[in-house]
């Protein structure tokens, strides 16, 4: 739950998968700022992308997140290659709300 919402990281994916430029490698992170949870979705984009390229993803994920989600998430282009991969299940998400 992220601020009383249920996220389901599969909805996520939907929508993540649905934008050509974006990889299929993924990570959502969840912090707790104040009092409010934050949720920060890291994409890796399928190719380099130019700085504004990145930011209008970013703008564009993070409309089309919330539309489904209806949580708004920081969404951050990283470059390909730079999430972690593995070899079983994917930790998808990271909670550091407890930590």
């Amino acid at each position: 739950k992220v601020n009383g919402v249920n996220v389901w990281p599969t909805a996520v994916e939907e929508v993540l998968m649905k934008e050509p430029l974006v990889a299929p490698y993924y990570q959502i992170v969840i912090e707790r700022d104040n009092a409010l949870d934050k949720m920060t979705v890291f994409v890796e984009s399928a190719k380099p992308l130019s700085p504004a390229d990145k930011e209008f993803l970013e703008k564009k994920l993070q409309r089309d997140l919330r539309e489904v989600i209806i949580v708004t998430p920081i969404v951050k282009i990283v470059e390909p290659g730079t999430l972690p991969r593995f070899d079983g299940k994917p930790k998808v998400v990271i909670d550091k709300r407890s930590l």
